[in-house]
């Protein structure tokens, strides 16, 4: 991968503010977060890409900050850098594209916090009942908690949710790839797509898996609930012997 500095130089051609003056420690500290970028530690490089910005303000750092940000699925902080840096960018077509960055990291931002914001069911109290000892013992309930069927749905959410997160991943892989398209001059940008389909594949699987336990999880988990709406002397499912093994029916009301 060569140095992003560079890219932006070459995607952005002579579109950046002069350049302030040297400093040799931001020099150094352009040059770690170059190193932890090639080593797809994304979200390290852009900290000192960061604190070479804060040492000498060169346009083209804000640039690599909002790269690595992008890179490491870090959406809000992403946006947030590219509209730092589009105020020094001169022609529509590299104006338009940063734009068209920033938008797309905007509502990569607003899906994360609206998954980050689901609330959590608060739990279920049970109060203890102190039992005096000349009281007659309380009778079974005639029905029971589903916590199976609780239990089943539960895990069924769990799965939508990781589902989700994992399209979010594939979308922001699918536009990360896209945009190498963009940066053909890069030397290596065949070993960053292979690297970005592979992540692709890899979460394809996951969000395939989180939907499909999902929807297993929340079917079986209202067919229990359901079975489950029966008094404490008639189970919910019966086994009855036959000629084959045994078959089991079930009874419910609605």
């Amino acid at each position: 991968m060569i140095p992003m500095r560079g890219i932006a130089g070459v995607v952005l051609v002579a579109a950046l503010a002069p350049s302030a003056v040297a400093d040799p420690t931001a020099d150094v500290a352009y040059a770690e977060g170059q190193q932890l970028y090639t080593a797809g530690r994304y979200i390290d490089a852009a900290q000192k890409f960061e604190s070479a910005y804060a040492l000498n303000q060169d346009p083209a750092y804000l640039f690599n900050v909002a790269q690595s940000y992008r890179f490491g699925n870090s959406c809000e902080k992403a946006a947030n850098a590219y509209r730092l840096f589009l105020p020094t960018v001169v022609g529509a077509s590299a104006r338009a594209k940063i734009q068209s960055h920033i938008d797309q990291m905007d509502v990569c931002a607003r899906e994360q916090a609206t998954i980050a914001e689901k609330p959590t069911p608060p739990p279920v109290l049970v109060a203890e009942k102190l039992a005096s000892p000349i009281e007659k013992p309380t009778p079974p309930p005639v029905h029971h908690t589903p916590w199976l069927a609780i239990t089943s749905i539960g895990i069924g959410v769990a799965g939508v949710a990781v589902g989700v997160v994992g399209e979010v991943k594939l979308r922001s892989i699918a536009d990360d790839r896209e945009g190498l398209c963009d940066h053909c001059v890069w030397a290596d940008v065949e070993k960053k797509a292979t690297q970005l389909d592979d992540r692709g594949k890899r979460w394809q699987a996951v969000s395939l898996t989180g939907f499909v336990v999902g929807g297993v999880g929340i079917g079986g988990g209202i067919a229990l609930w359901l079975l489950s709406g029966r008094s404490a002397e008639q189970p919910p499912v019966a086994l009855i012997p036959t000629s084959g093994g045994a078959m089991a029916v079930g009874a419910f009301h609605f």
